[in-house]
């Protein structure tokens, strides 16, 4: 797909995977893609003009080390607090970004994202300030926000901040999706292996 300069695309990866016991961003999706590959590809095959991933410095070193694939238009922000949780990587996030219009908010411990599941966000964009995916009424994963919310997160002085409560302050469209991979965050290794059985990969 062409590229679509009004979106941006930022992937949150700056936890230390405490329950997983390995950094989230490098378990195998498959024989040849990591989660984090799978998740920056889908977004390029969109067409995403900027892609911003918030890691902490742990993974960035891994990053640096390891011969990961090349991700192109891929830019890699270290939130060097990353105790002050979710939203304030989000923040680290914007305040890398250039101007944009729309900006879709990734987990990289959800890497069942799709193009589909994107385009379909996309289409009902004006809809709302953001737009969610879900299943039978249930939100999930990822979510596409306003530039107007953009701006206000960024302006948040607070660092401790409940994103899922914060967004209540505006408007959003649900936009049903046709499984429930939506809902999943892959952060267990029961989890992973029972998505992620290794003799897949065979």
């Amino acid at each position: 797909m062409k590229e679509q300069p009004n979106t941006s695309v930022i992937i949150l990866s700056a936890g230390f995977s405490s329950r997983m016991k390995q950094e989230k961003f490098s378990l195998m999706f498959d024989k040849h893609k990591t989660f984090l590959d799978k998740i920056i590809k889908e977004y390029q095959l969109f067409g995403c003009k900027e892609i911003v991933v918030v890691m902490n410095y742990k993974n960035i070193s891994l990053i640096n080390k390891n011969n990961f694939s090349p991700y192109g238009n891929v830019r890699f922000i270290v939130n060097m607090f990353p105790e002050r949780e979710r939203f304030y990587s989000l923040q680290c996030g914007m305040n890398a970004l250039r101007e944009t219009n729309y900006i879709f908010v990734q987990n990289v411990d959800n890497p069942f994202v799709t193009n589909e599941i994107i385009v379909s966000l996309f289409e009902n964009k004006d809809k709302a300030d953001y737009i969610i995916p879900s299943f039978k009424g249930k939100g999930g994963h990822p979510i596409l926000i306003s530039k107007h919310i953009a701006k206000t997160i960024k302006k948040e002085k607070e660092f401790y901040v409940n994103l899922k409560y914060f967004l209540k302050k505006f408007t959003k469209e649900k936009i049903e999706q046709k499984d429930d991979l939506i809902l999943q965050n892959i952060n267990t290794i029961n989890l992973y292996n029972e998505f992620f059985n290794p003799y897949k990969f065979v």
